[in-house]
């Protein structure tokens, strides 16, 4: 019996082990190249391809990406225009991103920055999950100057509370999930030279 007693307490601490999670992040980043001479740059931010179950997310986003921008003080100029839709110009998503690079270089722009949420997830019994992926891009020669995307989970449920009233809890706000992502993003794409030499010779190793 002993045994047996031993064995299920040892099952349940795994078990409880598996179900409690702490928020997670996951990412992707790929440089290609790097921005020289940032205040000399202007910078055009449109609206986010969001989830078709709710465009208002995509156009938030881009809010709050430009405001991050803004703080960063990094740029000469950074503007946003969140009416112009990119993506319903062309069907593939490639065709799409050269209609906004030939938008945002009439428009005398040197950088376009776009944006992706590819997951959304939230509500108040469940975690909120939010994907974003963004692409920092030269208007004059094309090319993809930063890649990255996020994956944040946080968790709706504060372990300090008694067990009964765990599920009452209130759940962190999607805007605040994003807006973490949003400043992790362009923290990076600021990052010191020993990161920017790692990303380089990832690079490197891969063709």
């Amino acid at each position: 019996m002993k045994k047996i007693f031993f064995v299920i307490i040892v099952l349940s601490i795994i078990l409880t082990g598996c179900l409690i999670r702490q928020d997670t992040t996951q990412r992707d980043v790929f440089l290609k190249g790097k921005v020289k001479n940032t205040q000399e740059k202007s910078v055009l931010i449109l609206q986010f391809a969001g989830p078709s179950y709710d465009s208002r997310i995509g156009k938030r986003a881009a809010e709050i990406f430009h405001q991050e921008m803004l703080k960063t003080n990094k740029f000469g100029k950074v503007a946003l225009n969140n009416d112009y839709n990119w993506l319903v110009k062309f069907k593939d998503e490639e065709t799409s991103i050269k209609a906004a690079l030939k938008y945002a270089r009439e428009k005398g722009f040197s950088l376009l920055f776009l944006g992706w949420i590819e997951k959304a997830v939230y509500g108040r019994l469940t975690d909120t999950e939010v994907i974003i992926k963004v692409r920092l891009i030269d208007t004059k020669t094309l090319k993809t100057l930063w890649y990255e995307r996020d994956r944040k989970i946080t968790k709706p449920k504060d372990r300090s509370y008694p067990l009964e009233t765990k599920l009452s809890t209130p759940l962190p706000p999607l805007e605040e999930t994003i807006r973490f992502i949003a400043r992790k993003q362009i923290s990076s794409m600021f990052a010191d030279k020993k990161v920017k030499s790692f990303f380089k010779l990832w690079e490197k190793r891969d063709k």
